[in-house]
This record gives structure tokens, sequence and C-alpha cells, in this order.
């Protein structure tokens, strides 16, 4: 059981640092201004609506990457591929991201496409990651 929290903490954890990563690249890339005020929502939103689709690209790969990767971390801890783990982060980043995208209003499209990003990149990962642990059987193992 130990080593089933500690999957889903670890995936959380390598999640949030890629997601970190990626959306750090993108303020690089597309930096906001100089004197827009995170907690005005108003203007956060503002700056959302007139962000460049790359930079919306942007942010949707960092979450499939996170979250993907979140499963592979938590099949590796664990030690098989566990869905139950996936769910749970997968649930939690879904959570996160819909109360996000009801905070600060993003374009429809950004939201059809996050939403499942979020929900299903955690079982991606884990289903990817269960089916490379899986040994592949050899021809003499094989019966014809």
């Amino acid at each position: 059981m130990w080593r089933k929290i500690l999957g889903v903490v670890a995936g959380l954890v390598v999640a949030v640092v890629a997601i970190s990563v990626i959306e750090g690249i993108s303020t690089v890339i597309y930096p906001p201004p100089a004197d827009l005020d995170f907690n005005d929502a108003e203007a956060l939103s503002a700056f959302v609506q007139q962000l460049p689709i790359g930079a919306k690209l942007l942010v949707l790969l960092a979450h499939g990457v996170g979250t993907f990767l979140a499963g592979v971390v938590c099949v590796l801890v664990v030690g098989q591929r566990w869905l139950v783990g996936a769910i749970i982060i997968s649930g939690l980043f879904l959570l996160t991201g819909v109360l996000n995208l009801l905070m600060i209003p993003h374009p429809v499209w950004f939201a059809l496409v996050d939403v499942p990003v979020l929900g299903l990149g955690a079982v991606a990962g884990t289903l990817a990651a269960g089916a490379m642990r899986q040994p592949v059987a050899s021809a003499e193992q094989v019966k014809v």
C-alpha cells in the first residue's frame, strides 16, 4: 500500500515539475506585461485572451507531457500497471484544470482539448509504461 501511495505522490511531483518547466519556457517566449497584476482576475483574463496560439499550445503540451509522465512514474514506483493510481492523478489534475478554466476564461477550443488531456494523460502514461514493462515472448515461447 505504501508503494502505491508513494507512486501517486511521485507521479504528482514529476507532473508538477514537468508542467512548471514547460510553462516556464512559455513565459520566456511569451512574457506577461511587467505591470500585470496576477491577483486581478479581469486583467489576467484579458492577458490570457490575447495570448497567441503558440502560448496556448505550449500549455496544452505541458499538461499532456506532465500528466503522461505522472502515469509512467507511478507505474515505475508501484512496479506494475495500476490504473487506480492513474485515475487519482488524472482526477486531481482534471479538478485543478477545470477550476482554472472556471476562474480564468479561456477559449472554448482550449477547454475542449485541455479537459481530456488532463483527464486521460496519466491513464495513457500508465498504459504505455505497463505495456513496456511486460516481457516480450521469445519465438520459442510462442506456440503456433
